[in-house]
Parts: C-alpha cells; sequence; structure tokens
C-alpha cells in the first residue's frame, strides 16, 4: 500500500485499518540504536534499505505515544517520497532523560508532528517539551494535521505555525503533495545540493571521540570555526553510527578523503574496549593520517600511549595559546587554497551551517552568509531566505521578514527579465507574485497582495499573448483578485473577478477536455455561486451550484474515484441548501436524498471515518428539510440515524470533531422532540449537548467551543421558558451572554458581535415576559446599536436584516411601555429594511420578513385607533403569506397564513365586522386543523384552539367549548408549560359567562 493510501485510511479513520506493523516495514529497515557501546535509553532511527544515516537528513518523528504507530510508518514513507536521503529519528520508552534529548533535538533539520486529538488535549513530551525547544532554537516544526475540526486549539498551542493536511480536499486550494514537497525541498538540502556543498570545502577533518564525549566534540568544532580562515573545513564526525560492516566502510572512505585526524582525548578513550581504540586510531595511522590529539580533560599519558601506539603529543584544548598555535600549524597544511569569496561559495557555505553537513550547526553564521550571498543577487540565495524565515529554520519564525525577501526575490527577477537572462515565455516571475500575493494576503496585508496579484495578471496576460501559454495562471489570477475583492467587503468587485475567470475557464475545458481544467472550472462556479448566494441573489447561485453539479457528475463518471462521488454528494447537498434556501423544501429533499444515496454507498465500501460522517450529515440535512415539510416523524427517523452514526464515531475516535458532531445531533433531536410537542424530551437532549459542549470549552478553551457552548445555553433558555420555567430560562440566556460578549470583546470578528447582539434580544424577551420591560428595552438598544454598527461596515444582506429585527424589538417594547408613537417608528425603521431586502432579493426569508413587518404596522396602527390604517397593513400580509404558502406548501409558511387570517379576522371585529372576522377565521381554523390533523404537535394543538377560541368569542359555544378541551388536555399532558392552563381558565371563564348569559 502507498504512503498516500495509508494516510487516506489513516486519515479517514477506518475502524478496522492495521496499525504500521514495525515488525514488517519493509524498505523502512530494522530499528538501529544510536549508541556505540548500546546504552539505554537512546534514540532510534530509520533510513532507507536499512542504510548508514550519516550524510543523510535529520529528521525527528515527535508525536503522542498513542498516536506512533499508527501514524509513523506511513508519514516516513511519504516523506521518502520527496526526500529520500532521510534519516528519520524517534524516541521508545524508556525516554532519555530531558538534559540528553535536547542536545540531540538541535541537530535535527526538520521535527515531524502528526496532530490529533490526543496530541492537542493529552500530555506528550511533543507538546511539552520538544514544540518549545524546537522554538527556541529555530529548528522547523512540520505538523501534519490528522483529524479535521482542530484549527482553534491547534493555534492555540502552535501559534502561528501552519500546519499541512493529507487529507484536505478543498478544490480550490494548492493539492496536498504540491505543499508537501515544495516544504520538503525548502527545509531538507537534497542529495545534488549536498553534494555540491561538500564539493566547496576546503579541507576534511576526521573528529574522533567517545560517544560519552559527544559534548567535548562539539566544543572543538566550533573552536576551529571560531577562526574565519578555517571557516571552509569540513568536519567529519560519526554522529549517531552503530558499529557494524557498514560502519567501518563508511569510516575507511571517511578516513581516505580527510586531511587530518582529530581525536578528542579524555580519559574514556583508556576504557577497553571501545571503538574508537579498536578501528578508528588503527585505521588512521594505517592511512598515514596526520593526526592530531586534542586533550578536553586530564588523561594519564603513559595510558594513553599504552594503548594508542605512536600518539603524538596533546594539545592542551583548556590553554588558549597552546591550543591556537597547535590547530594553526595543523591546519595551516591542509587549507592552503585560497578562500572563495563568491555568492555562491557564500551560500553553500551557509547552508552547510545551517543543516550541519559535515560542520556543527550554526545558525547565526549561517544566516550571515546567506544574506551575504542574497544582498549580492544570488537568487536561490534569496529563495532560501523566503522559506527560511517562513518556516523558522534557523531563525525565529517571522512572515513579515519571509515577505520582505519574497519582495526582493520578485525585484530580482523582474529585473533579470529586463536584461533578457529569463526567456519572455518563462513564467517564474508569474509564480513569484503568485507567491507573494498569497503571503501577504495570509497576513491580511490586503492592498499589497492585490497589487501581486495586478501584476501577477498583466503578466500571465503578456506570456499568453505572446507564447499562448500562462492563461491558466491568468485564471487564477482573476480568481485571487476576486478573493481580495470579497475579503475588502466589494462582493460586486469579486463577482466581476470570478466572471473573467469563468470565461476563462470555460473554454479551456471545452478546448482540452482535460479533468484539471474540469475541476478549475467547478472552482470557478463554485466561487461565483458562493458570491451571488452574499449578494443576495439565489437563482444565480443555484445557477452555479448546477452548473458545478453538472462537473461533479461528469467528474465522477469519468474517474469514478472515492474522491470524486464525495464531491457529488457534497454538490448535492449544497444544491439542497440553495433549493431550501429560494423555499422549494422538495426540491432540496430531492437534491439530499441522492446525496445520502452516494454518502450510503461510500460508507459501506470504504467504512472510513469520513465516509461515515458524511452519512450523518447527509441524513441530518433530510431531517431538516423533512421537518420543514411537516414530516416531522420521518424527520426524527433521520435525526435518529444521524445520532447513532455519531455517538460510534464519538466512541471510537474520541477526537474533539466527533464529540462535536455529537452535540450537534443532540441539539437536532431535542429540535424535533421540541417541534414534536415533547418540550421535556428536548430538554433532556439539550442537557447532553450542553454536557459535551462545556468539557470541550473547558478541555480546549477555544473561541468555536466557547461559541457551541453558548448556543447550548441558548437553546436551553428556550426549552425553559416554553416549559414556563422564567427563571430558568433567564439564568441560562444570562450565561450565554457572559460567553457571547467575553468572545466579541477577545475576537472582535462580525459573527462574534452578530452573536452578542442575538443574545441581547434573548435576554430582552426573557426581561419582557418576567414583566421588566425597561429591563427588555435596554437588551434591546444594546442588540440594535451592534447591528447598525455592522450594517455600516458590511453593507452584507444578513446584517441588514439583523437591524430590522432589532427595530421590530424596540418598537414591540415601546409599544408594552405604553409608547405607541415610539413602537411606530421603530416598525417603520423595520419595514423600510424589510422592503429593500424584499426588493434586492426576493427571497422566501426577506419576504416572510416583510409580512411580519406588515403585522407589526398593523398592531401599531390599530393601537393608535387607525383601524383602516391596520387593515390595509394586515392586507398586504396576506397578501404575501398566501403566496408564500402556495410557492413553498411549508408548514412555517402555512402557519404563517394562518396567523395572518387571525389579524386580519381581529381588525375587522374592530371595524364592526363580525362577519369578515368570522371569515377569516374560519380561514385560519382550516389551516390549523389541517396542520394538527398532519403533525399532531402540541404547537399545532395550541394553535387550532386559538382559531376555535376567536370564532368561539363570536358567540359559537361549541367553538369555544373546543378551545377549552384542547387546552385543557394540553395542560394536563404538559403540566410544565403554564401557559396552556391559564388559557383554559380563560377559556372556561368566557364559556361560563355566556352560558350564564343565555340563561
Amino acid at each position: 500500500m502507498s504512503w498516500f493510501k495509508k494516510l487516506a485510511v489513516l486519515f479517514g479513520g477506518k475502524k478496522s485499518c492495521e496499525k504500521a506493523s514495525m515488525q514488517n516495514a519493509g524498505d523502512l529497515g530494522e530499528r538501529k540504536s544510536v549508541s556505540k557501546e548500546d546504552e539505554a535509553p537512546h534514540l532510534h532511527y530509520r533510513t532507507p534499505g536499512n542504510s548508514d544515516p550519516h550524510g543523510k537528513a535529520r529528521v525527528f518523528f515527535a508525536a503522542h505515544p498513542d498516536d506512533f504507530e499508527t501514524f509513523f510508518e506511513p508519514i516516513v514513507e511519504m516523506i521518502w517520497e520527496y526526500q529520500r536521503n532521510t534519516a528519520f529519528w524517534y524516541e521508545e520508552k524508556p525516554f532519555l532523560p530531558t538534559e540528553e534529548l535536547l542536545p540531540r533535538l538541535s541537530e535535527m533539520n526538520l521535527i515531524v508532528m502528526p496532530v490529533t486529538t490526543r496530541l492537542l488535549t493529552g500530555k506528550s513530551r511533543a507538546i511539552e517539551i520538544i514544540l518549545p525547544f524546537a522554538e527556541e532554537k529555530h529548528i522547523p516544526v512540520l505538523p501534519l494535521m490528522m483529524e479535521t475540526g482542530l484549527d482553534d486549539v491547534f493555534t492555540k498551542i502552535f501559534g502561528e505555525i501552519q500546519y499541512l493536511m493529507p487529507g484536505d480536499t478543498d478544490p480550490t486550494a494548492i493539492p496536498f503533495e504540491q505543499k508537501l514537497k515544495k516544504y520538503i525541498s525548502g527545509v531538507l538540502i537534497g542529495d545534488e545540493q549536498a553534494q555540491r556543498i561538500r564539493d566547496s570545502f576546503d579541507a576534511y577533518i576526521f573528529l574522533s571521540y567517545r560517544k560519552k564525549d559527544r559534548k567535548y566534540a562539539q566544543e572543538l568544532m566550533r573552536m576551529i570555526h571560531r577562526n574565519e580562515r578555517y571557516r571552509d573545513i569540513a568536519i567529519w564526525y560519526d554522529e549517531y553510527l552503530t558499529p557494524g560492516e557498514n560502519f567501518n566502510e563508511t569510516i575507511r572512505a571517511a578516513l581516505e578523503k580527510s586531511d587530518l585526524f582529530g581525536l578528542v582525548v579524555t580519559p574514556s578513550l583508556l576504557e577497553d574496549p571501545n571503538y574508537v581504540m579498536q578501528h578508528e586510531f588503527p585505521a588512521a595511522r594505517e592511512a598515514g593520517k596526520p593526526i592530531l590529539p586534542m586533550e578536553a580533560t586530564e588523561t594519564k599519558r603513559e595510558e594513553l600511549e599504552k594503548h594508542y601506539e605512536g600518539i603524538p603529543a596533546c594539545v592542551h584544548t583548556g590553554s588558549e595559546m597552546e591550543w591556537n598555535t597547535a590547530l594553526e600549524e595543523s591546519l595551516m597544511r591542509i587549507a592552503l587554497q585560497e578562500s572563495d569569496k563568491s555568492p555562491e561559495h557564500s551560500f553553500l557555505m551557509g547552508l552547510a551551517y545551517l543543516d550541519g553537513i559535515d560542520v556543527e550547526v550554526d545558525s547565526e553564521k549561517a544566516v550571515k552568509l546567506i544574506e551575504t550571498a542574497a544582498e549580492a543577487g544570488l537568487e536561490e540565495a534569496l529563495r532560501k531566505l523566503v522559506s527560511m524565515y517562513h518556516d523558522g529554520k534557523g531563525v525565529p519564525r517571522d512572515y513579515h521578514k519571509s515577505v520582505e525577501w519574497q519582495e526582493k526575490l520578485v525585484s530580482l527577477i523582474r529585473k533579470k527579465y529586463q536584461r533578457g537572462e529569463y526567456e519572455k515565455k518563462d513564467r517564474i516571475l508569474v509564480f513569484e507574485l503568485w507567491n507573494l500575493g498569497d503571503a501577504c494576503y495570509h497576513l491580511r496585508q490586503l492592498e499589497k497582495a492585490r497589487r501581486s496579484y495586478e501584476e501577477m495578471r498583466t503578466a500571465a496576460a503578456q506570456i499568453d499573448r505572446e507564447f499562448g501559454v500562462g492563461i491558466r495562471d491568468l485564471s487564477v489570477s482573476y480568481h485571487k483578485l476576486g478573493d481580495i475583492e470579497r475579503a475588502l467587503g466589494n462582493p460586486e468587485g469579486a463577482k466581476r473577478n470570478y466572471e473573467k475567470a469563468l470565461e476563462i475557464r470555460e473554454k479551456l475545458a471545452e478546448e482540452t477536455g482535460t479533468i484539471e481544467s474540469w475541476r478549475d472550472l467547478s472552482v470557478s462556479y463554485n466561487k461565483l455561486g458562493d458570491i451571488e448566494k452574499a449578494l443576495g441573489n439565489l437563482e444565480g447561485a443555484k445557477r452555479n451550484c448546477e452548473r458545478d453539479l453538472a462537473l461533479s457528475v461528469k467528474l465522477a463518471e469519468e474517474t469514478n474515484t472515492v474522491r470524486s462521488r464525495r464531491d457529488l454528494s457534497v454538490s448535492y447537498k449544497k444544491l439542497g441548501d440553495i433549493e431550501k434556501a429560494l423555499g422549494n423544501p422538495e426540491g432540496a429533499k430531492r437534491s439530499y436524498e441522492k446525496a445520502l444515496e452516494i454518502s450510503e454507498k461510500l460508507a459501506e465500501e470504504t467504512d472510513t471515518i469520513e465516509s461515515r460522517r458524511d452519512l450523518s450529515i447527509s441524513y441530518l440535512k433530510l431531517g431538516e428539510i423533512e421537518k420543514v415539510l411537516g414530516n416531522l416523524k420521518e424527520a426524527k427517523r433521520s435525526y435518529e440515524k444521524d445520532l447513532e452514526i455519531s455517538r460510534k464515531l464519538a466512541e471510537e475516535t474520541d477526537t474533539i470533531e466527533s464529540w462535536r458532531d455529537l452535540s450537534v445531533s443532540y441539539t437536532k433531536s431535542g429540535e424535533i422532540e421540541k417541534a414534536l410537542g415533547n418540550p421535556e424530551g428536548a430538554k433532556g437532549n439539550y442537557g447532553k449537548a450542553l454536557e459535551i459542549n462545556r468539557k470541550l470549552a473547558e478541555a480546549t478553551d477555544t473561541v468555536e467551543s466557547r461559541r457551541d457552548l453558548s448556543v447550548s445555553f441558548h437553546h436551553l433558555g428556550e426549552i425553559e421558558r416554553v416549559l414556563g420555567n422564567l427563571e430558568g430560562a433567564k439564568i441560562n440566556f444570562e450565561k450565554d451572554l457572559e460567553i457571547s460578549r467575553k468572545l466579541a470583546e477577545e475576537t472582535g470578528t462580525v459573527e462574534s458581535r452578530r452573536d452578542l447582539a442575538v443574545s441581547y434580544h434573548k435576554s430582552g424577551d426573557i426581561e419582557k415576559a418576567m414583566g421588566n420591560p425597561e429591563g427588555a428595552k435596554s437588551c434591546y438598544g444594546k442588540a440594535l446599536e451592534i447591528s447598525e454598527k455592522l450594517a455600516e461596515e458590511t453593507n452584507m444582506i444578513e446584517s441588514r436584516r439583523d437591524v430590522s429585527v432589532s427595530y421590530l424589538k424596540s418598537g414591540e417594547i415601546e409599544q408594552a411601555l405604553g409608547n405607541p408613537e415610539g413602537a411606530k417608528r421603530n416598525y417603520e425603521k423595520a419595514l423600510e429594511i424589510c422592503e429593500k431586502l424584499a426588493e434586492e432579493t426576493g427571497t422566501i426569508e426577506s419576504r416572510r420578513d416583510l409580512a411580519v413587518s406588515y403585522h407589526k404596522s398593523g398592531e401599531i396602527e390599530q393601537a393608535l385607533g387607525n383601524p383602516e390604517g391596520a387593515k390595509r397593513s394586515y392586507e398586504k400580509a396576506l397578501e404575501i403569506s398566501r403566496k408564500l404558502a402556495e410557492e413553498t406548501d411549508t408548514i412555517e409558511s402555512w402557519r404563517d397564513l394562518s396567523i395572518t387570517y387571525h389579524k386580519s379576522g381581529d381588525i375587522e371585529k374592530a371595524l364592526g365586522n363580525p362577519e369578515g372576522a368570522k371569515g377569516n377565521y374560519e380561514k385560519a381554523l382550516e389551516i390549523s386543523g389541517r396542520l394538527a390533523r398532519q403533525l399532531k404537535t402540541m404547537e399545532s394543538f395550541d394553535d387550532l384552539a386559538v382559531s376555535c377560541y376567536k370564532i368561539g368569542c363570536l358567540g359559537n359555544m361549541s367553538y369555544l367549548q373546543q378551545a377549552y378541551e384542547i387546552w385543557k388536555e394540553l395542560a394536563e399532558r404538559f403540566p410544565a408549560v403554564t401557559e396552556f392552563a391559564r388559557r383554559k381558565e380563560i377559556a372556561g371563564e368566557i364559556l361560563t359567562f355566556l352560558q350564564e348569559g343565555s340563561d
């Protein structure tokens, strides 16, 4: 199985996937010990084909202990795909003491970490020791995200470090393999480059020492290279090798290449036997190499001569004068060539010290040399500095400095084009401008990113005009510019750029017919659909969504891969969402059913976490639309299947994402129980969701987890209010408000501030229900203030709608406070916004909002003694509600229509037209009766009772009796909902009064 397939299985989390077997690792070779003397504890390594690790790039694998067996083998194979000459180092229990581990880590070129829930929330040396040390010593860390849904927790621990995700399926992103290849080539030195570096050294010293004397050996290397004259002398040392036949061959080759044999002298050399005594020193004498013994600690001379025949006099490293003199004499014999001062030589020496290639790692010296080469105009040095500051290799990670060097690189390439050093058709400038734009976009330097993408567009267009290449690059530049405009809050500008990209990609797809061109075209339809939706043009969004779907069908038929079929299911879900927003629930249902069909097959075939999660989402979507259609029992069945899958996934994987999914499933189950008239059941589900979200918030303390917790408090507050427990509702709404306020203060995002406005609305509602209109007014005022600022900043449909809702709420409380004129002013402002939004978008939601505004206007006109004005408003509301019910045929729309008939009946009654009132009430009764028979829910029976009550109050005691009986039964079935008992009492009193009057 290839590394990619293994990672696909692991990333998908197949329940039955085999863990990587260390005994059957194939090309990985056997485990190797670091220690010559087989000391324990120690590090282990893996190399391709059990080869010698010397001279190979050094990668340390750090993971949560429980993740090691699962991810080690496929990740090793994955890295080897792009850099074969690599040795992987890792720990096994018993672990090295920290003071021994850290010096070894300092010699690593890269640290790779598979990121999982365990790693981010559990205890491990990887997070507690290795990550901070890597940051301090500027060793690059490559986090590989093995689960989705961990972004917020990851950022809390890893800060600005960017991860790569093997399972990333974002069609708009650069493929994972391409990102990894670029990263590896930027961080690890390849074979060819390593050879260039070795060929640039003036001379080689073979440094021999006992493993336990490593610290002395490293200090001696630093002492040698402290003198600039000897900067370019390489020092071969055995690093971490294990004795054996391959090692002896390596020793012989290294000695043959070396010009001087340096020996670190300490008493440990006298311990018999040891490898230096038995092999290295005799081999040096046999080869006739000059020998320089360097005494690091006092050692008995007579014993030394006894074990090391012919050993020269030792140089005492503690005596600076003696050391420098002896070193000078020895090195002068081997470093005779004139130092190369070219930028390329400086660059190669910089790489040597950066990666520890036959010299010690010295980041400060490396950076100075590479920067010297870069300032002299060496292109590869500039590229290296871009990656060094981006990845934190040898320098503190600094994305701003990375951008600065990228700008210098672009400037250099621009000049090279002008000087004719590149052919005009070369696309190097286009690619580097692309990279610069992306880097600036990541830093939210949007104007600078825009300038880069604009120059990229100009360059790509010119290359295409002159040489017929680069047309795809041109489409990419338009996409990028569209993204910039969208980020700047200019959706119209984004749309224009996306349309230009689409025009190019349609031609490419028609001309080439390749899989890549179809995928590119699919991305363009996706982006245009999203922007049309943001602009409130749902019909335009639907058209693009349908085009994307057609391409997804084509790609799935052509390739028949798991990925293409999964993409197809996603396209169906997206189309279903648009149909739902357009008020076509039957069309939405058809799309969701097709998505479910695909998801069921994929889950059956692959049994991966991803496929089973997709299946649960399909059930959830289908449940939502069944609920909209009033098929509550079918909705409950779908939600139960979603809940069953989510519960199993949470138990099996124990990941943050799976537990969060389970909390959503419990919330949806709560909503359907509430709709079915089972508030206690709803409360139980909401409570389970709250329990999960509280644990996740405590474990991760992320923005997402705390927001989820606030949503759970919101739902519990709502159900407590339905149950008549206003104090309990208030407590939950206050907790929701407290979290929302903190999140808005911390993040300042549009979403967090909008959430805060909603929380103020809910707090206002409960204050109003508890008889505190002044408290409610204060809450509504704060919500309005937030909503108006957001609308001014974003001018988006959603934010403007929020303002209208705030005005409606403020109007309601002014009315409750006995200020009808103030209420009217607020309602008029809400109506003005709703009319504009309905005219601009024509969506179901906007037209429904407009009907609600007309309702409120009718109520206030009636309160002000203007029944004719009230009637005109109710007639407009009725006209809209009737059309919506006929178009959508949803439970919500029919219920809205029945309420509007009630309002129209009320105003006819007030105008002295009981027959007109009765006609409207009867139409409402027809609808509410049908809904009650269909739904059999608490809410539907309550609506039926209201219709009977209104007709009964016109003098028809049989209808009043029906209302009384319904409320009586509801009060008995749902004693916690105190509203039913109150209504029963009112109906009973009126019924008694009418009966007595008739007597």
